[in-house]
């Protein structure tokens, strides 16, 4: 599951895209430099400093975030949430950065109460 998250948020959430003619890593499209690299390795499912990217995308489109640990029948337990002034969307997951790319996704997919872990709030 982590890799295949992996993939979605790179690609879902930072609109990164696969570019194998151009070697490893994934790759933007930058309107001056045309594809630009921007990471060769990328685990925001697994990496608080590769999850934070996930964060800094999202609150540059005008997202708040929060992130708290409660414990729910002495299980840690991470929730991340999203939200603007009109809704919300959380995630949950045994470490921060797990629930903080199912947040992410749960922001970015048309049907995120599917998503395990994720909901969305209207």
């Amino acid at each position: 599951m982590t890799k295949e998250l992996d993939r979605e948020i790179a690609e879902v959430v930072m609109g990164w895209a696969k570019r194998p003619l151009h070697g490893m890593g994934w790759w933007d499209y930058d309107d001056l430099q045309g594809w630009v690299v921007r990471s060769s390795i990328f685990h925001p499912s697994s990496s608080i400093a590769a999850s934070w990217q996930v964060v800094e995308k999202m609150r540059e489109q005008g997202l708040e975030f929060a992130l708290e640990s409660p414990e729910e029948d002495g299980d840690k337990l991470w929730v991340a949430c999203f939200l603007n002034h009109s809704s919300l969307a959380s995630g949950r997951g045994s470490t921060a950065p797990e629930a903080i790319c199912k947040a992410a996704l749960a922001v970015r997919t048309t049907a995120p109460q599917a998503r395990q872990g994720g909901e969305v709030e209207k």
